[in-house]
């Protein structure tokens, strides 16, 4: 009996100094993992700490790019400022260059009389015309082109220049100098080319009545030192006066003539 009490405390204690053998390693493991988890968690809070050192470099990276987005923004409004008052200071220039260039040209004005030249049937009919330097540089190269025309009832004003029977030329003209000439009323002939017209007692009949016209227009062309110019003019005379002409007369007529009159 005693041997047998021996036997089951030896087996005991093999199986309590078994168990804590097991307790232990099983303590040494868990210290082991709680090693493994420490280095874990202290790699995260490196890796956490450069991310946020990253952010905040990459945010003062932003805030440099920002300022100096302004200050280019700045740059560029300051030189468009600037631009725009340099535009405007040339723009000013040209125009006192223009008009400059205007006090001094040549102008080459047409001139009428404005006495009423009776339309007489049966008969030709002719104005003076003349034109005068008014600038005050002279003018070469003077080229007049002018015609007369009877307007009838029903006609229009289309400017034609295959109508004119004389033109006007002179080589220099002086400020304030002139030259006159006289212009007679021409139509197109039955050969296609322009003669001399003679006053029918129908066109005069209408005329007396006010709803005829004769009408003078032409071009003219020079040149100075600052180079070409030309001007076109129409003149529109009626037995009755301008301001009461009729709508049809004006539409067809008075209204053209005057917007003819144009200058380079």
């Amino acid at each position: 009996m005693e041997l047998a009490a021996i036997l089951v405390g030896l087996a005991v204690a093999v199986i309590y100094y078994w168990q804590l053998d097991t307790m232990q390693g099983q303590l040494r493991e868990m210290k082991g993992s709680g090693a493994q988890t420490d280095q874990m968690l202290c790699l995260i809070r490196q890796q956490l700490e450069q991310i946020t050192k990253q952010a905040t470099d990459t945010h003062e990276l932003a805030l440099q790019a920002k300022n100096q987005a302004d200050r280019t923004k700045d740059v560029a409004d300051s030189a468009l400022l600037q631009a725009n008052a340099t535009n405007k200071l040339a723009i000013q220039a040209k125009r006192s260059a223009d008009a400059s260039q205007i006090d001094i040209r040549a102008w080459i004005q047409p001139t009428f009389h404005s006495e009423f030249f009776p339309v007489r049937p049966k008969s030709e009919y002719s104005e003076p015309f003349g034109f005068i330097n008014v600038g005050k540089s002279p003018a070469s190269n003077i080229h007049a082109n002018v015609v007369i025309e009877f307007l009838y009832p029903g006609d229009s004003l289309e400017f034609d220049y295959t109508k004119m029977m004389r033109f006007a030329e002179v080589g220099l003209l002086f400020p304030n100098s002139s030259r006159e000439t006289t212009i007679p009323a021409s139509e197109i002939g039955p050969d296609g080319k322009p003669r001399n017209a003679i006053v029918t007692p129908a066109f005069s009949a209408s005329f007396e009545a006010g709803a005829a016209y004769v009408v003078m227009y032409g071009k003219i062309t020079y040149h100075d030192k600052l180079g070409d110019h030309w001007t076109t003019f129409c003149s529109l005379r009626s037995i009755i006066k301008a301001a009461l002409f009729s709508k049809e007369a004006v539409d067809r007529f008075a209204g053209k003539c005057s917007a003819y009159n144009q200058t380079d």
